[in-house]
Parts: C-alpha cells; sequence; structure tokens
C-alpha cells in the first residue's frame, strides 16, 4: 500500500509539471549528453549493460562465481569491494540461490545483492559490488542539464522541488546548517541543476527526467493533435 501510494504521489507530481511547463521538450531539444563530467564510453557501456535484459539460474553459487557469469554474460567489468564486505562481516564467496529472467541487469542485481547487505555502483570504469553502507555513504556531483524542461528561475525550482519530493528513499539536506542529505541547486545560467547524491539516488533522478520528458513529449503530441482537428 505505501508503494502505491508514492507511485501515485509521483504520477500525480509528474502530470503537474507536465501542464504548468511549456511543453517543449522533444527529441532534439533533449541533452545530447544526460549529466555532466561526461561519462565515459566505458562507463556508458556499463550503463546501456544495467538496462539489458538478463538471464539466471543460480542455486547455492558462490557469489563471486554468479558474479563472475554476470561479468561475462553481459561483457561488463564486474569489480568486487572485498575490504569493505569483510568489515561488514560479509563473506563475498557466500551461496545465492536466485532464478530469473526476462528482467533487467539492473532489477537482478538488486534482488540478488540486497538480501546479502549488498548493493551496486558504477564507479571508475567498472560496476563495483560493495556494501549498501559504503554504497550511500559516497555522494558525487552531476550536473544535469534541463533545458528542454525549464528556462526561467521558477521553472528550475518547481523542478528541483519535483526532483526532491519525486525521488523516495532519499535524504536531502533542506536546512542551512544542516550536513544530512544531498543538495540540488538550480543554475540559470546554463539552465542545469547541480546535484550531489549518492550513485543511487542519482539514478533515481534520471529515471525521474526521463518520466518528465516522456509527459512533455505526451503533451506535445497530445497539443498538436488537437490543434490540427
Amino acid at each position: 500500500m505505501l508503494a502505491l501510494r508514492r507511485r501515485l504521489v509521483l504520477a500525480a507530481i509528474l502530470l503537474a509539471a507536465a501542464a504548468t511547463s511549456p511543453a517543449r521538450s522533444s527529441a532534439a531539444d533533449r541533452p545530447r549528453i544526460p549529466f555532466y563530467p561526461e561519462p565515459s564510453s566505458t562507463t556508458m557501456r556499463i550503463y546501456r549493460a544495467l538496462q539489458e535484459k538478463t538471464d539466471f539460474q543460480f542455486t547455492d553459487t558462490p557469489l563471486t562465481d554468479a558474479l563472475s557469469f554476470l561479468k561475462d554474460y553481459h561483457q561488463v567489468t564486474i569489480w568486487v569491494d572485498v575490504a569493505a564486505m569483510q568489515d561488514r562481516g560479509i563473506d563475498p564467496t557466500a551461496p545465492v540461490s536466485l532464478e530469473l529472467s526476462g528482467i533487467t541487469l539492473r532489477s537482478g542485481l538488486k534482488l540478488l545483492l540486497e538480501p546479502k547487505g549488498l548493493s551496486y555502483v558504477v564507479e571508475d570504469e567498472v560496476l563495483k559490488i560493495t556494501t549498501a553502507e559504503a554504497a550511500t555513504s559516497h555522494q558525487l556531483t552531476r550536473i544535469y542539464p534541463v533545458h528542454d524542461l525549464a528556462s526561467s528561475s521558477e521553472e528550475l525550482k518547481s523542478l528541483s522541488e519535483a526532483i526532491e519530493r519525486g525521488v523516495g528513499s532519499v535524504n536531502w539536506n533542506r536546512g542551512e546548517f544542516s550536513k544530512i542529505g544531498g543538495t540540488i541547486t538550480p543554475v540559470l545560467g546554463t539552465k542545469a541543476l547541480v546535484i550531489r547524491q549518492t550513485y543511487s539516488a542519482h539514478e533515481k533522478v534520471l529515471e525521474l527526467l526521463d518520466s518528465l520528458r516522456a509527459a512533455h513529449a505526451a503533451t506535445a503530441a497530445e497539443s498538436v493533435g488537437t490543434s490540427g482537428k
């Protein structure tokens, strides 16, 4: 029920943003690069692999062997943070049992790793498997071009609020003296958002921006269809 409520709230935010901002987003308008610093070709290959469908059947398979299979299957470099695991008392060779088919590698990894207290990040041009604690303790800064979604200071502010509210299970620093959580800073001159957050939060930000752009495109298509009648 809680998950359903969150999805409904997110849907309402997306629809409100699409309704109150000019419907100018199109394939041509969208940023060529989703964020800066620009990812290397190796890193982009990992991002694409995470979107690929995966298929595996592990029965009491050592975790390191399971990850080795996924590395070969998707042709990406997977690096296991053994030191971080050992610090938390997690055996990287502990057996895992999971059978999945037809879902993305991103979803498969979450289902495989979360029960072990593990997570993943894309860092240093590798897919790094580490503890959930280590993954959430490190923040990185990205600059997201959003000229196709916002052009004024008010629209940038509205978009920032939509991201803070729409990206669930993420801490945001909303107090001047607070040191807890990430930050989001609109930059009017370049029509961009500077966001400092965890890797997992950045994944959710990208998903939300993609959904907003899809909402804008749908609104634009509907407007064209209505005007043509």
